[in-house]
Parts: structure tokens; sequence; C-alpha cells
């Protein structure tokens, strides 16, 4: 199984079916795949194949994640990205490459110069460094907007957890 369906596996795992939840900021969701992010898509109708092709041509290889070496990195980014936006879960992997001593520019893009920095970290202390950036970053979400204080335990556990 390639990394990209282990990866696709797990965001099926995590995000599920359709939900329109009114405080969720995503709106209207299945399978991970929003109204906000495709207002021109009927969300209510997607298939599983369809939310498949879009995670494959517009997150993971539009993004590079395929040139993450790691398995669990390249996972655990597309995750994050998935579940706060890519901007953000790209500004995680680039602040945990730089706790783990690799500087890279904080700016949400992952280019040559962040991929080599994260694939020149020590893959262990990375996955620890982005799980403690996740946290800090949902429990500023949940700080900044009280509606956000449903999502915190399912936050966590998603900051957290690993990847099997």
């Amino acid at each position: 199984m390639s990394t990209f369906e282990k990866a696709f596996e797990k965001i099926i795992g995590l995000e599920g079916g359709y939900v329109n939840d009114s405080s969720d900021l995503g709106g209207e969701t299945k399978f991970g795949i929003s109204k906000r992010t495709y207002p021109h898509l009927d969300i209510a109708s997607i298939t599983l194949e369809d939310a498949k092709a879009i995670y494959l041509r517009d997150w993971w290889m539009a993004y590079n994640y395929d040139r993450l070496q790691c398995e669990e990195v390249a996972i655990k980014t597309f995750d994050h990205s998935i579940n706060m936006g890519a901007k953000n879960g790209h500004k995680l992997l680039q602040r945990a490459c730089r706790a783990c001593g690799q500087y890279t520019k904080d700016d949400g893009l992952i280019g040559p110069h962040t991929i080599m920095a994260a694939n020149s970290c020590n893959s262990k202390q990375l996955i620890s460094a982005m799980k403690s950036e996740a946290a800090g970053l949902y429990r500023l979400f949940i700080y900044a907007r009280k509606e956000n204080q449903k999502f915190e335990k399912g936050w966590l556990r998603r900051a957290y957890e690993d990847r099997r």
C-alpha cells in the first residue's frame, strides 16, 4: 500500500461521512471535503472515490507530501493540513523542523527548503515536535473561538495520536 493510500485511509477514519455542523467553520463536509474549500461541489453527493481523487490531486501531489521521506511525517502533515488548513498544517511542520534544529521559514509553503529540512530531521523527534505544535495550535483555536470548545477533546486526541 502506498503512503498516500495509508494517509487517505487515516483521513477517512478521522473525518468520516457527511456532517453539516453550524459551529464548524468548515461548514458542510463529507470525508473532510468542505463546502468552504470546494464551494462548487455538491458535498452531500461526493463519493469515496471522488474524495480520494480530490485528496490526491489537490493535496498530496499539489503540496509535495510525496517528497517527505518519512511516511509518518508525510501522513501527519497531510492529516493536519486537512484538519486545520494547508497553510496552518505546513507552518506546523516548519515550526517542528525548527524545534529539531533545522531552520525553515515560517511561510506555510512546502517548498524545497522545507522538504530538505524535514528530511534532515530525526523522524521520531520531528513527529514529537509536530504533535506538540499541533496541540498548541488547536488550543489557540479553542481559545480564540468559544464554539471550538466542543472540538477540544477530539482535536487534542488527533494531535497526539500515532498514525497506527
